[in-house]
């Protein structure tokens, strides 16, 4: 029954205002118009700092018209009709942007101020207040493994006072994140919405990491984020020497000169050794942790070679270490350089002979006279050979493969059952291929005379290089000891 009466109440309301009030639809200026009100309409979206909004002006006129703005209104009247000012705002026609501050200058709601530039002594005024967080939550993004170093992704939910809930997959994503939020981290380091557990796990008390996120200006909205270590992962710790760089090719030879042989390629350089793999001391205890409740492994990895160090903490459910310590590859020989061509056989010269011919004729008798006669004849001697070919360089010899580094390792007896852990690997590196031999130039043309002359001989190809030596293993020792990891 309450609800109809109340319904009724609204009808004659809305039937009363309508007989009271005239809507326009065509108005476009109030030059014309004095104005009784004027009030503003904005839409629903969240008001917060940074974040852009239509707006719209409805005016009532002396003479009860009902005009509105273009724009989201869908009015006709014009927003040059009007002067608008806001504190912590900025208007351009029916948008509103609200400025960003600092958390110290951090303004709760937007105080305006609009009249008609017709009748600038009529000031009317309104507030637009703004939502503000409630609550924030943090979760997981992906999965990821729980183990040191590795990179969780998390993302955040925000709660808002108007019961809007904000879901960003990653935290990095929320507006304004980085000058809103303030990130605290354990056992962590920060980077674009991702926490990166610290390496060490001496670093990692209790074996949890995580973050806390807290509102600047409001510190009791904050969530934490936390995960707790299982030590899973298939750890892996390369100390394989590096590879020998690749010989340089040798240059080409020089073609010959008329009737002179081609130069001979230069030789490839040779391939530079791999360098050897680091020799390591390695540490394995076992203990029971109290706050996994379970048995763990300690394993230290020591390299003698840049005297530096690595901690890992094992979980034999699922947990390995495997150790690199391979020599590095040759470098491969270079190339040989082909051979200069031949050049070219020089033509023989051209000359002339004066030669001396008799003539007979006969006269009206039939008698024989005799003339004697000189010709002029041209002549070529003979042209010069063709220079051989220069022979193609040899091709540089394969740098010898690294050996593999020499692994000791040092176990108590708490960890002698847990050595299936480690998987070491210390083979020689592969020696490098050898260069390629150089092809041999090709033989000069022989000149042209008479007779012509012989063409060059193609130069030899350069022989391949040999391949380098491969490097030889490592040892690997495991010695009993009681001395622990750390």
């Amino acid at each position: 029954m309450k609800k109809t009466y109340l319904l009724a109440g609204i009808i004659i309301a809305f039937a009363v205002f309508n007989a009271n009030y005239v809507f326009s639809a065509s108005t476009r200026s109030l030059k014309e118009h004095k104005v009784k009100k004027i009030s503003l309409r904005v839409d629903t979206l969240l008001m917060l700092q940074g974040s852009r909004h239509g707006m719209g002006l409805v005016v009532i006129t002396e003479d009860n018209e009902v005009l509105r703005t273009t724009g989201i209104l869908k009015g006709k009247l014009r927003w040059r009709n009007f002067v608008v000012e806001a504190d912590g705002a900025t208007v351009s026609g029916d948008e509103i942007r609200i400025l960003k501050t600092d958390s110290a200058g951090y303004m709760p709601c937007i105080p305006l101020r609009f009249y008609s530039v017709y009748e600038p002594d009529k000031v009317f005024t309104d507030t637009i207040r703004l939502n503000y967080e409630t609550g924030i939550e943090l979760f997981t993004s992906g999965k990821y493994l729980g183990v040191p170093g590795v990179s969780v992704d998390f993302g955040m939910r925000v709660f808002y006072d108007n019961g809007t809930v904000k879901t960003y997959k990653n935290a990095a994503k929320v507006n304004n994140f980085s000058d809103d939020y303030e990130v605290l981290l354990r056992a962590a380091r920060y980077k674009k919405g991702e926490f990166i557990v610290n390496d060490d796990p001496i670093d990692i008390p209790e074996h949890k990491s995580g973050v806390l996120v807290q509102l600047r200006r409001n510190p009791e909205v904050y969530d934490i984020l936390e995960i707790t270590l299982d030590y899973k992962g298939n750890y892996k710790y390369y100390a394989s020497g590096g590879f020998g760089f690749s010989g340089t090719s040798g240059s080409s030879g020089a073609s010959g000169g008329e009737s002179q042989s081609g130069y001979c390629g230069q030789d490839g350089a040779p391939g530079e050794h791999g360098d050897d793999g680091h020799d390591l001391d390695v540490y394995l205890d076992a203990y029971h942790d109290s706050i996994l409740n379970r048995t763990m492994v300690k394993a230290y990895v020591g390299d003698l070679r840049t005297n530096q160090a690595k901690r890992y903490l094992i979980n034999p459910e699922g947990g390995r270490l495997s150790i690199s310590a391979h020599g590095g590859s040759g470098g491969s020989g270079g190339s040989g350089g082909s051979g200069g061509n031949g050049g070219s056989g020089k033509v023989g010269e051209y000359y002339t002979e004066l030669i001396k011919e008799i003539v007979i004729t006969k006269d009206t008798a039939g008698r024989e006279i005799r003339n004697e006669i000189t010709k002029t004849i041209t002549r070529q001697r003979p042209g010069g050979d063709g220079g051989d070919g220069g022979n193609g360089g040899w091709g540089g010899p394969g740098g010898s493969g690294g050996n593999g580094g020499y692994v000791i390792v040092y176990f108590t007896a708490a960890a002698q059952p847990y050595l299936k852990l480690l998987n070491i690997s210390t083979w020689g590196g592969d020696g490098g291929s050898g260069g390629s031999g150089g092809s041999g130039g090709s033989g000069g043309i022989g000149g042209s005379g008479n007779p012509s002359g012989k063409n060059g001989r193609s130069g030899r190809h350069g022989l391949d290089g040999p391949r380098g030596y491969s490097g030889n293993s490592g040892p690997v020792e495991y010695k009993p000891s009681n001395q622990t990891a750390w």
